[in-house]
């Protein structure tokens, strides 16, 4: 489009089925917007951007009766050098990393209304956390601007 983000949305109100991520997700230099209505969202896989140029932001919302709307990462993301998942992450549900034995490693912001971290390195805890979460400024700063402050200008008109 024109401000040069992909808007994706995805609406499990029909079919009552989550969307889950089958396969590593890297996106580059491509700005990402996904909205996820009447669905939870799963993390089977890595997600990832190039750092200053690339932007993923996913929306989690739940179904009208109050479900739904969690994002759960797979025990099977995480460990290696560099970070797990890359972006912004909001639900209105619950933000859960299942009790894997590998560190997750997040860079960018979780918003969650509530979290469940089950991460355990077990004795390599004490030296190293189970779960890090990284600011990223880049993220922040190519935050779309559709979801900004608006501004109302007031007009007197004779009546």
């Amino acid at each position: 489009g024109k401000t040069g983000y992909y808007w994706y949305k995805y609406d499990g109100s029909g079919s009552g089925l989550d969307l889950t991520l089958t396969s590593a997700s890297d996106m580059g230099g491509r700005k990402v917007v996904l909205l996820v209505s009447s669905a939870s969202f799963n993390i089977n896989f890595p997600i990832n951007v190039t750092d200053g140029a690339g932007f993923f932001m996913v929306i989690v919302g739940k179904n009208s009766g109050g479900a739904k709307g969690n994002i759960t990462v797979s025990t099977s993301v995480g460990g290696g050098a560099g970070p797990n998942l890359e972006g912004l992450y909001l639900t209105d549900g619950t933000f859960s990393d299942g009790a894997g034995a590998t560190r997750l490693s997040v860079r960018g912001s979780v918003v969650a209304n509530s979290a469940n971290l089950q991460r355990n390195l077990g004795g390599a805890a004490n030296l190293n956390p189970s779960e890090l979460f990284e600011y990223a400024p880049d993220q922040t700063l190519l935050f779309p601007s559709i979801f900004g402050a608006r501004r109302i200008n007031w007009k007197e008109v004779a009546p």
